[in-house]
């Protein structure tokens, strides 16, 4: 767990794996009989009543209670306090969660629940001039109530820190106007926390909620439209939430053969990666069912229930407002896997917390379930497979090894599952001042182990006195890092030690820091709120950005001493420039920062007042109503390559500019642009779209025309003509950054993707075990029919990570293998390690690999443990053949800084790889050089191709291995051998 805050790119390289396997076997899909009964089966007693009870529905169960007071920190009753609940469960859909169940405290601070459904609730309360909570289960550090069938829970008291801050804004619609009686929630940005219970906007649309200082998201829901969110810096007075009229999708769920209508069927919505909605809603007594609150999008609705799984045969795509009904979903026989997790200790009960994993290294399929009372667990439909199982129970520790589960087409329900308790890691946080650190999130791994031993990690999170506890651990080593708002990460990572007896203590202190506070202005002196503000470090830190506020002004809290860089942006990406200077020059300005103390600073960015008008217009020349704009700045930096900004133009997340919609007569209007060119691009979600380069800001005519789409349509079919089960589908156009990824079920191999535009598209099928890629150009308007693959299967890797210098063998490194064609190439091949764990490289740096794809890949090395000083690494090269394929020697650079080093600045730029380009064929070249900078100093000019670094060869296929060679700790003096003959000589200095 701990990983994740000691490295960006491969932090954000693993949250890419994870959702692509998400995708890759979302859901349980192999299905279904009618009812939701159980089966007939073998199953011991235990296990059978773990699958009646399982199938009953909450809702018809007793119902409970749950009573409490909320105080201050005084403990003095607080008047008028709102306390919402909500509750979770597998069968929850977002009817049951949309509207909170809220009650008021009274006179003496009291506040009391009937009628509520027995599952997992989670609390929070709110008032006037407090900060929101939630209630923490003192016991077991979790923001979760377990409340069982006619259960009241009394003394459920949450305590309201003061110094609440007012975020008042607005609701609209995206194309004007107030939106009354919308909900209102707000959540953490860096840390996770449930959402709060709310408040509903007045008749003009606006709302006011009390909220603790600092960065937040701001989320609103209504009635008729789909959820819309916004990010501000609270306090504020000027948020706006808008909101899209929803889309919907309504049909009928059926069973296969006798399509006999389901009930119950629990029904999602299945939106797309970054498109569309997520919403989740049942099946009635027809089987009939409605999926509202849908933003535009492409959809595939999947269909599951006690033993039964299934979706639609292709997706849907919806415009704005738009519905679609008539969808049917057929379903078919699913299997269930039940069992129990149990203590391996005398007198102990069984496992009260936690969650069974199962995972198909070959097919990706995934399943999992929470572990419910009495240590029952009920995974409702498993698809056919050999799974690998891993087991999570709070504060105990897991075998290394269960045995995997293989499932055909009969319930497997006479599991059980063993752990074991485990040690504890306790202690406190304090800051430099010796007070105590609350909130501050801890996360454990072992360190020193046996490469391919039993990972263990933990988390906690510290209580108001400081105090934390880790258990589930076994004795040895562990790093400990530790994040907290406006504190400074520790670097290098603390080390605890577990001892073979007793309890394991490490008092952390997070080292002293200091803060800036400032403004973001633009050039006429305007206050720019609602920017992105950070400081550049050493280490990663929870602290160390925060947006501006209505005036512009911002304060970085927990910030390390020494020259700092302080930047401003829009969202993620969109680096708000100084006037007049370039994509090629560093932004933002730097300030002397002490421990202690408060610096100031002013930020001075080009101001952001331009405007691109146009229309939109099919190819028939009538104009279009519901396409979604967005413009993109053009990077002007000497190196970017052709077409970046349309790529980037699909990754919208985390831009807080307001959504815009054509009218009705096709016209447009983008505001608030900084100077420079722009890309503009027209798009229908999931559907048709027009593409405008080089649009200059104050250009009033652009038009942008939406051609006709077209569709790829086929078969999918495996050796010795079989046709698979299910198959997914994935398509990427490299120069326009287009991308597409379904999953096919249960069509007899047909496939169809519609609604596509016009382009050059990578296309990749892919069964369990074998793969195909295709390349294909479609035309406007192209229906390109017959399209046959024949899936090759995949193979067996085998190699050796060694040592770049010296060729020693490096251990404990994680191989997985992507293919550098297709939209795969963010999807890890033999991500599951299994049992054996064989592909995580051994003390010889050896490693096998199941189910790589032939062809041209990368092999992609990731540490599981950084003490050895070796990072991420990755090697291109060509897999052909049958069986084991022998890979050989993979040489791995060792990290060439330490935690806590200031890393040199080379002061020059690289030249950005062509999209679709193949690697072997990349060289680095210089792009820009930095006046008065290390490279300039050593005589390099732009054109310069470095061919090797320190002697080592960084041409073609090894160009890889620079990036690792030339992240160096400040002062470091580097040889770079260049194309035209001359070696010189670079010193990086450390970056402000």
């Amino acid at each position: 767990m701990s990983k994740r805050s000691k490295f960006g790119l491969a932090a954000g390289l693993i949250a890419a794996i994870v959702v692509a396997l998400w995708w890759h076997g979302r859901g349980a899909r192999r299905a279904p009989s009618a009812t939701s009964g159980p089966r007939t089966t073998a199953a011991s007693a235990t296990s059978a009543a773990v699958l009646v009870a399982h199938a009953s529905d909450p809702r018809t169960q007793p119902r409970g209670g749950i009573a409490g007071t909320v105080r201050d920190s005084d403990q003095a009753p607080i008047v008028g306090a709102q306390v919402c609940t909500t509750w979770s469960g597998v069968t929850v859909v977002d009817d049951d969660t949309r509207v909170p169940h809220c009650k008021v405290t009274d006179a003496a601070g009291r506040y009391r629940f009937d009628d509520l459904v027995p599952a997992r609730h989670t609390l929070m309360a709110t008032a006037p001039t407090f900060q929101p909570a939630f209630w923490r289960d003192p016991a077991r550090d979790a923001f979760e109530l377990r409340l069982r069938a006619g259960e009241v829970r009394e003394g459920i008291d949450i305590v309201l820190k003061r110094g609440g801050v007012a975020v008042s804004g607005v609701v609209e619609d995206v194309s004007g106007g107030p939106v009354a009686g919308a909900r209102v929630t707000t959540g953490a940005v860096w840390a996770w926390k449930p959402r709060t219970g709310g408040v509903l906007t007045d008749a003009a649309g606006k709302f006011t909620v009390w909220t603790a200082p600092g960065d937040l998201t701001v989320t609103a829901s209504a009635d008729g439209y789909a959820d819309g969110v916004a990010a501000a810096a609270a306090p504020s007075s000027a948020v706006a939430i808008y909101l899209t009229p929803e889309s919907s999708l309504s049909g009928i769920v059926v069973t296969a053969g006798d399509r006999r209508p389901v009930a119950g069927a629990i029904v999602d919505s299945g939106g797309s990666w970054g498109e569309g909605s997520r919403v989740r809603t049942r099946s009635d007594e027809q089987g009939r069912f409605r999926l509202e609150h849908l933003a535009p999008g492409r959809y595939k609705p999947v269909a599951t229930g006690e033993g039964w799984y299934g979706e639609p045969v292709e997706s849907a795509l919806l415009g704005l407002g738009q519905e679609v009904a008539g969808v049917e979903i057929v379903v078919a026989p699913a299997v269930r896997v039940a069992g129990v997790v149990v203590v391996d200790a005398p007198g102990e009960p069984p496992c009260a917390e936690g969650m069974v994993t199962m995972n198909d290294r070959i097919s990706g399929r995934g399943a999992n379930a929470k572990i419910e009372d009495g240590g029952a667990v009920v995974m409702t439909a498993v698809r056919p497979g050999h799974y690998d199982v891993e087991v999570s129970c709070e504060d105990h520790v897991s075998l290394d090894h269960y045995d995997p589960i293989d499932v055909a087409d009969r319930d497997v329900v006479d599991r059980r599952w063993q752990v074991r308790p485990g040690s504890v890691l306790r202690g406190t946080v304090t800051n430099a001042l010796g007070a105590p650190v609350a909130d501050a999130e801890l996360y454990v791994d072992r360190t020193g182990a046996d490469a391919r031993a039993q990972q263990i990690s933990g988390s906690a999170i510290s209580h108001a006195d400081g105090t934390y506890r880790v258990a589930g651990l076994v004795p040895g080593r562990y790093n400990v890092d530790v994040a907290a708002r406006g504190e400074r990460a520790i670097q290098p990572s603390p080390i605890a030690t577990v001892p073979d007896h007793g309890d394991g203590v490490l008092d952390l202190v997070m080292p002293a820091s200091g803060e800036i506070a400032g403004t973001v202005v633009d050039t006429e002196g305007a206050p720019v709120a609602g920017a992105q503000v950070s400081v550049a470090a050493k280490a990663w830190s929870a602290s160390g950005r925060a947006r501006s506020g209505d005036d512009g002004s911002f304060v970085l809290t927990g910030v390390e001493p020494g020259t700092r860089r302080v930047t401003a942006s829009r969202g993620w990406r969109e680096m708000l420039r100084r006037p007049g200077s370039s994509d090629d020059d560093k932004q933002g300005t730097t300030v002397k920062v002490v421990a202690g103390q408060r610096a100031s600073v002013s930020l001075v960015v080009e101001s952001e007042r331009g405007t691109i008008a146009g229309v939109v217009r099919d190819d028939h020349g009538a104009p279009v109503g519901d396409a979604w704009i967005n413009a993109t700045r053009e990077s002007d930096a000497a190196g970017a390559a052709a077409g970046r900004a349309m790529r980037a133009s699909r990754w919208s997340w985390g831009s807080d500019r307001r959504p815009i919609v054509t009218a009705v007569d096709g016209r447009f209007t983008v505001d608030r642009l900084a100077p420079g060119r722009y890309t503009v691009r027209a798009f229908r979600k999931g559907g048709g779209e027009a593409v405008t380069e080089h649009v200059e800001v104050g250009t009033t005519d652009t038009v942008l025309t939406i051609v006709a789409t077209g569709s790829i349509a086929g078969t999918v079919g495996l050796a010795g003509g079989k046709v698979p089960d299910e198959f997914d589908l994935s398509l990427l156009d490299e120069s326009t950054g287009v991308r597409r990824a379904e999953t096919f079920y249960r069509t007899d191999g047909r496939f169809a993707l519609r609604d596509l535009p016009t382009g050059t598209f990578v296309v990749t099928a892919s069964a369990a075990g074998a793969r195909q890629v295709v390349t294909i150009a479609l035309g406007s308007g192209e229906d390109k029919t017959g399209v046959r693959f024949e899936l090759v299967g995949n193979l067996t890797v085998r190699g050796r990570f060694v040592a770049l210098d010296g060729g020693a063998p490096v251990s404990g490194l994680k191989a997985y293998v992507t293919p550098v064609k297709g939209d795969g190439g963010g999807v890890a091949f033999g991500f599951g390690s299994g049992g054996d764990r064989a592909d995580i490289s051994d003390a010889e740096g050896r490693f096998t690999v199941v189910d790589a794809p032939p062809g041209l890949v990368y092999i992609n090395g990731f540490p599981e443990d950084f003490v050895n000083g070796y990072g991420f690494t990755r090697w291109v090269t060509e897999i052909a053949g049958a069986g084991t394929i022998d890979l050989g020697d993979i040489p791995v650079p060792k990290r060439r800084f330490a935690p806590g080093d200031d890393l040199g600045d080379l002061g020059m730029t690289f030249v950005e790889p062509v999209p679709g380009q193949d690697p072997r064929q990349r060289e680095l070249k210089v792009s820009h050089v930095t006046p008065g900078g290390a490279a300039a100093s050593a005589g390099i000019v732009v054109g310069d191709v470095v061919t090797a670094i320190d002697s080592y060869d960084v041409r073609g296929a090894r160009s890889g291995l620079s990036w690792a060679l030339l992240r160096v700790k400040a002062g470091t003096r580097l040889a770079l051998t260049l194309a035209r003959g001359d070696t010189v000589t670079i010193t990086p200095v450390a970056e402000p």
